[in-house]
């Protein structure tokens, strides 16, 4: 069996240069994505690296946010319509990262949307400093993992 193509420095040189794109502190922000990715089951069957790809393909589309809250809102709704697309490898050494069948493409696109609606509303109550109801929200993100 041949291992997949990977060459970890390129991929730390890329964030690294994307974090100089952006306010927020990009790592913290992939790591709470991928926490995010293990602790749903479903979302689970997107590879990590096609995650975080996935990430860098969004800053392409609008760098700019206030804080890291804000980012995984709008990144979630970018989510549910990007993960029924190809996710080219941005080092060319794998083609498409997206090797999910549709069911599970599909699948994947309602938890985005749904956890979008959490993270809104997660976001709507912290504005207002609610934040009994924020933390709710936030528990209901990060799943029983």
């Amino acid at each position: 069996m041949l291992g997949k193509k990977t060459d970890p420095r390129i991929d730390r040189k890329n964030l690294n240069e994307y974090q100089t794109k952006v306010q927020i502190d990009l790592r913290e922000v992939v790591r709470i994505l991928k926490y995010w990715r293990k602790a749903h089951k479903s979302v689970c069957q997107l590879n990590s690296y096609a995650l975080e790809t996935m990430v860098l393909n969004f800053i392409d589309e609008k760098p700019i946010y206030s804080n890291s809250r804000e980012f995984i809102e709008c990144f979630l709704f970018y989510l549910s319509s990007a993960v029924l697309n190809p996710v080219q490898d941005r080092k060319r050494l794998q083609g498409d990262l997206n090797s999910l069948d549709y069911p599970a493409r599909f699948e994947i696109q309602k938890k985005a949307e749904y956890y979008h609606g959490i993270i809104k509303d997660a976001n709507y109550y912290e504005e207002r400093s609610m934040d009994e109801k924020a933390i709710q929200k936030w528990v209901n993100f990060f799943g029983n993992y």
